[in-house]
């Protein structure tokens, strides 16, 4: 689609998605950069709750996280935010 509007030289494509399941959405990447504990506490916490929609899970973790970390912002410092991060700062070369 990029080649076909003629936009290749000033475009860039980026997959956001889980580094070890190359799978999800924005949220599944940033679910990927959490501690194993914070991953197994959300988890726990679905787990044992009475949330009727299990499968739209990728906003409800999200949700969970914010509120379960209001004080801790997410890692942009793990590896798997470096390809969105390089991205990113080539924007600001132009």
């Amino acid at each position: 689609m990029i080649v076909a509007l003629g936009l290749s030289s000033i475009s860039d494509v980026i997959i956001i998605r889980d580094y070890e399941t190359n799978s999800g959405y924005l949220e599944s990447l940033i679910f990927s950069t959490l501690s194993e504990q914070q991953k197994e506490c959300i988890k726990n916490f679905l787990d044992c709750s009475n949330f009727t929609s299990k499968d739209n899970h990728k906003s409800i973790i999200n949700q969970i996280y914010k509120m379960g970390y209001p004080n801790e912002p997410y890692n942009y410092e793990h590896p798997n935010f470096k390809e969105l991060k390089d991205k990113l700062k080539k924007l600001y070369d132009y």
